[in-house]
């Protein structure tokens, strides 16, 4: 919370010399009034403390922006934001061993081998309060945020015996799931510079700190060593349900605050 004291404060000083030192340019023929952004970035996310412990790796994704403007002498924008980020991705290759029984008389033995791929990805919506410095070409912005951050974790096991004992599908997919899903509120700042190329179009960069609530997660060092079992003793061989196969793993919890950096461009309309 005292970095977000500090951010903020800070930032909109840094809008308050920019507004002092260079005024506002009018809207003309050629400089029109665009009210509307509409923002494409590529995100990367550094974990912090715990949260950065736990995952011992990082985020890398797409986010997506939109901000409305009432008009350019307001140099406020409110808007909404959108990001996706996968900060884990594994697969490995496991043996699957089952008796088949009759009653207590063992008729088969299956040796399957399995691909197992786990994937852990972030998605957080968030609203965002928008102060703009009245300058023109290189435009200093800060950031209000506040949203939610959604974490999931999903399994998908695949078939990779000649015969497809356990999947009747192409790709051998013998059933795919999600191993764990939570989300946690989340709030922050964050500094940014514009820098337009024409008056329609601007790349930017951006870098905030974001304060998340507890959640529960996966990491990939996790993922490493999930283990496949069969939850009941199968009768047929050709006959195993998805279900019968359980992934047994603890999830962290902590804190999920994180520093957030966003490169990109940045699309202006009326």
């Amino acid at each position: 919370m005292r970095r977000l004291i500090l951010l903020l404060p800070a930032g909109l000083f840094c809008l308050q010399l920019c507004a002092q030192t260079t005024p506002p340019a009018p809207p003309t023929k050629k400089n029109k009034d665009h009210r509307f952004y509409a923002g494409f970035s590529l995100a990367f996310g550094l974990p912090q403390a715990e949260f950065r412990d736990n995952l011992n790796s990082i985020g890398i994704g797409i986010d997506g922006m939109f901000a409305w403007q009432p008009s350019h002498r307001i140099p406020v924008a409110l808007g909404f934001d959108v990001g996706y980020m996968a900060y884990a991705m594994h697969t490995q290759r496991q043996t699957l061993y089952a008796e088949v029984k009759s009653g207590n008389t063992v008729i088969s033995t299956l040796e399957i081998p399995l691909r197992v791929e786990t994937a852990s990805s972030i998605v957080d919506p968030q609203v965002l309060l928008r102060f703009i410095a009245p300058t023109k070409k290189v435009v200093p912005f800060v950031d209000a945020i506040f949203g939610f951050t959604y974490f999931r974790t999903g399994t998908s096991i695949y078939d990779e015996s000649s015969r497809r004992q356990l999947s009747s599908a192409e790709d051998g997919l013998i059933t795919r799931d999600t191993n764990l899903d939570d989300w946690t509120m989340n709030y922050g700042c964050a500094l940014g510079l514009q820098y337009e190329l024409k008056p329609t179009l601007a790349i930017h960069v951006r870098c905030a700190y974001i304060f998340g609530g507890e959640a529960q997660y996966y990491s990939g060092k996790q993922a490493e060593s999930w283990d496949i079992n069969l939850t009941t003793t199968p009768t047929d061989p050709n006959n195993i349900s998805a279900n019968e196969l359980d992934v047994n793993a603890t999830p962290y919890e902590s804190r999920t605050d994180m520093i957030n950096i966003k490169a990109g461009v940045t699309l202006k309309f009326d």
